[in-house]
């Protein structure tokens, strides 16, 4: 394993080994440190915490980066210095060995010249322990030198952990790019438009995309520049819209946030220090503090965090295990986690386990140190008696004989009819694995009642079983003899250096010469070594591959491969499956979309249901069909009363929930439905109650058009009955949805009536509406000496923006009398106070209204005078520099 690593210099192994060994103890100090600060903070905003956790991680990072440095430099100058005092300035005309560990104890050679050889000299060799030395420096000197014998086993442990979860980080971000990309459908353009509402509220300017994916099982958003949300599919219209309110609230805060970003970047830290349980600690407290920071922001926006509550435990109930790099509305799946961030949102009483936690790290570092120590006491005896080798002791194995340990073991058995089932268990330290297969009984050597050896021999070698039988069960010990001709034989084939666990493998399905020959008949002539330990793993023996070559080329278009049959295997795909898709006039299907139809549970009962509809389907949307949950009865529920159908929009009904409607209800409240309007009906929330109600509220027979307005607006029955109660009453369906949509309410209507306003017809309520007239508009125009203006008048002003605050400014200038259409026409031609005192600052003290707004009609300002003044037109009166304006005076450097 040693070779992962040689590409390093000796130096650069040095530093990285001890930056790791530095790391287990720096780790958990910080871990300490932060959870007595989230305990001391655990009153503080999610966020302040979230930032604390991020910090420490931050510190952990740059600890390890910092101890890297540190112990690179120092040895890269420790070395020079050594080549330096033996005369070798010239660092680079010799390269560095990396067969020599410059840590290892070593006794300086001396060469002819007297001059000791650089390559035996480390700057650990220049520090010498002499006999007075305190145990405790001898106690760490052994402990240095133990793990710079070591360095290379530690990083390489090091490097193939990373590894593996840097493919893991690349495999979330790759499937998260298909989620994103595949089985996506658009949304209505009510949800879209709740979207935008909410996006305003956070002042969000990115494109945001909302869509339904097939892929999902709990609401999450992904990408950063160009970020999407993702629905499962036909769960946003079951779901009221202050659920869907409060997720998307959820899910825009991850975007302003830029959560998906820093969690890709978490993600890369838990990779580099995957090995430390303070780490993954840390980084368990950072996503919990990101949801409940988004928890804040969303209960913010929408305002009621009881109903966010309940909205969590509802969506936690679809929720899966989201994809670390996703970020899910649901969070984090574990139970703890999930009531902690309810009780933060309900702002109960949390018991904190912070210190739990910190202990359990604490344990798990400690443990790590005692057994190092103890490990480095092992050494350092073994070292002083002169001991190289490490000796196990034959009860360290589990033997029987002279077979190897792994492929020996215990089996159980159970004999039915001429066949006998035999369980194959090995579990020991080094491994295990089980396995069950069927052998014919005539195939045993024996089968002996009283305790003793048979075997059951086949070409790939011996199975040697220890046991015996009873009735009908027999158990013991097994051991596997591979057959050396048999590994001859692959060698034709090109098969080298075949493992004994291979051919265990092909002992179990009894690949034998016969079957590799029977392959190569049917064209299957190149086998790799994986693709034939792939066939004996997934039992592929040789009924079963006859079946698949044979039937399968029947219905099957094109080649099969092996590997695609090792995959039919996997999935259960046999002969008989396509059969039954061939039966239901399925022909000539590709394998890939017969594979799609068995993942997804289609089965021969499943067809015969839609068959019976008169549905005629492809199976790509049989397949659709049995993804959503569509069946015979849902299709001919739904087809009631209207055209025939296509596949497509029968499960677009399904999506969108038709099922859950009472459609015959419906059609005999009076109203007739196809199936857009069974959609829109069902995304709304239209039942047969509503229209039986909305029947009964005096509004006549209302178009399907009528119904989906009312529900979107909020109209009901009742609201017909609190606008009679504020005096408008026999209002037609129109007027009554112009209110609702409005937001005239009875306290509104109250309010003006009581600002002077009675009985205001319904246009001109709702204008007064319109353009926001309210009470206190009323009464500040009321105050300024405006009482009883008309309704025309007073919404003439508000349109204008005739305010108080504007008349009063012209009555402190001296205009006390002056009507109320003179305002409106200043305010038009935005003539105000400030305008006229420019005037009158420059010497006109008499400027009527009138003549201000010519003046400013032409242009004619306070800067324009000062100018003309300036070129010699002194001493004028307005209407003069009016005249000026109008030829043209002032426009240029010239005059005219």
């Amino acid at each position: 394993m040693d070779n992962i690593i040689t590409p390093f210099s000796h130096t650069l192994q040095y530093a990285l080994g001890w930056m790791v060994i530095h790391s287990l103890w720096q780790a958990m100090v910080i871990a300490l440190i932060t959870g007595i600060l989230m305990l001391v903070l655990r009153k503080k905003s999610a966020q302040v915490r979230y930032i604390v956790g991020n910090i420490a991680l931050l510190t952990v990072l740059v600890s390890a980066v910092s101890t890297f440095t540190y112990y690179y430099k120092s040895e890269t100058n420790a070395k020079k210095a050594v080549w330096e005092a033996t005369g070798l300035s010239d660092l680079n005309y010799i390269s560095e060995p990396n067969n020599i560990s410059i840590t290892e104890p070593t006794t300086p050679i001396i060469a002819t010249n007297g001059i000791a050889d650089p390559l035996s000299i480390s700057a650990e060799n220049t520090l010498k322990i002499s006999e007075n030395t305190p145990v405790l420096n001898e106690n760490m000197a052994v402990f240095k030198d133990y793990f710079n014998k070591n360095i290379p086993l530690i990083l390489t442990i090091w490097v193939l952990g990373m590894a593996l979860f840097l493919l893991k980080i690349m495999g979330s971000v790759s499937y998260i790019y298909i989620i994103r990309n595949r089985h996506n459908f658009p949304v209505d353009e009510y949800w879209l438009e709740k979207l935008i509402e909410l996006k305003d509220k956070l002042k969000l300017q990115k494109g945001i995309e909302l869509v339904e994916s097939a892929l999902v099982r709990s609401p999450v958003v992904v990408g950063h520049l160009k970020p999407v949300i993702l629905f499962p599919i036909g769960v946003i219209n079951r779901l009221s819209p202050q659920d869907v309110e409060a997720i998307l609230a959820h899910e825009l805060a991850h975007i302003a946030r830029h959560d998906y970003i820093f969690n890709i970047l978490q993600s890369l830290v838990e990779a580099l220090f995957y090995y430390h349980p303070a780490v993954w600690w840390l980084s368990a407290q950072v996503r919990t503090e990101r949801e409940s920071a988004c928890d804040e922001i969303a209960i913010q926006l929408t305002g009621d965090s009881i109903h966010y509550a309940k909205t969590l435990v509802t969506v936690q109930e679809m929720a899966f295990f989201p994809l670390s790099t996703a970020l899910a509305f649901a969070g984090q799946p574990r139970k703890s986690q999930f009531l902690l961030r309810i009780q933060r949102i309900l702002k109960q009483k949390q018991n904190p386990n912070v210190m739990e936690k910190l202990i359990a790290t604490f344990l798990i570092v400690g443990s790590i140190v005692v057994l190092t120590v103890a490990q480095n006491n092992k050494w350092a005896a073994n070292n002083d008696n002169n001991q190289s080798n490490i000796t196990l002791s034959e009860d360290s194995f589990i033997q029987w004989g002279d077979a190897p340990l792994s492929n020996s073991g215990f089996w159980s058995a159970k004999v039915d009819g001429d066949d006998v089932k035999i369980t194959f268990n090995h579990d020991i330290e080094k491994g295990n694995w089980t396995s069950t297969r069927r052998f014919k009984k005539s195939e045993f050597s024996a089968m002996p009642t009283t305790e003793s050896e048979f075997t059951i021999t086949r070409e790939a070698g011996v199975m040697k079983f220890k046991g015996k039988f009873e009735d009908n069960e027999g158990y013991g010990k097994f051991k596997f003899e591979e057959n050396a001709d048999f590994k001859t034989y692959l060698g034709t084939y090109g098969m080298s250096n075949i493992k004994e666990e291979m051919m265990v493998h092909l002992f179990m399905s009894n690949i034998n010469k016969s079957y590799m020959d029977y392959l190569k008949q049917n064209g299957y002539t190149s086998i790799s070594k994986s693709q034939l330990q792939d066939l004996a793993i997934h039992g592929l023996t040789r009924e079963n591959m006859e079946s698949y070559i044979t039937n399968f080329k029947k219905y099957v278009k094109g080649e099969m491969s092996l590997d695609k049959i090792v995959e039919l295997k996997i999935h259960g795909v046999d002969a008989q499956y396509q059969r039954d898709l061939y039966d239901a006039g399925f022909i000539d299907v590709p394998l890939d979309q017969i594979l799609e139809a068995k993942i997804h549970g289609l089965n021969k009962d499943f067809l015969k249901d839609i068959a019976n509809t008169g549905q005629k389907l492809s199976l790509d949307e049989a397949i659709q069909m049995k993804i959503h949950g569509v069946d015979g009865a849902f299709i001919n529920k739904i087809s009631k009363g209207q055209k025939k159908l296509t596949p497509d929009e029968i499960v677009d009904a399904k999506i969108h929930g038709i099922d859950k409607m009472d459609i015959e209800r419906i059609q005999k409240a009076g109203v007739e439905l196809d199936n857009d309007d069974l959609k829109a009906f069902a995304i709304h929330g239209i039942d047969a109650d509503y229209i039986e109600q909305m029947n009964k509220a005096g509004f006549g027979k209302l178009s399907n058009e009528d119904l989906l307005a009312a529900k979107i607006h909020g109209v009901t029955a009742e609201t017909a009955k609190s606008f009679g109660e504020m005096g408008y009453k026999d209002l037609n369906f129109e007027k009554v949805l112009a209110f609702k949509i409005h937001g005239i309410t009875p306290e509104y209507v109250n309010g003006i009536a009581a600002a002077g306003y009675k009985s205001l017809p319904p246009n001109r309520i709702i204008e007064f509406k319109i353009h926001g007239i309210t009470p206190e508009y009323v009464k500040s125009v009321n105050d300024m000496g405006f009482k009883d203006l008309s309704p025309g008048k007073i919404v003439e002003m508000k349109i204008h923006g005739v305010k108080a605050e504007f008349i009063k400014g012209f009555t402190d200038a001296g205009y006390k009398v002056v009507p109320l259409s003179k305002f409106v026409e200043l305010k038009i031609h935005g003539v105000t106070p400030d305008f006229i005192k420019g005037y009158k600052d420059m010497g006109f003290k008499e400027v009527t209204l009138n003549k201000a707004v010519e003046m400013k009609i032409h242009g004619v300002t306070p800067q324009y005078i000062k100018r003309m003044q300036e070129k010699g037109y002194k001493d004028l009166d307005l209407d003069e520099y009016i005249r000026l304006k109008i030829h043209g005076f002032g426009e240029s450097s010239g005059e005219r």
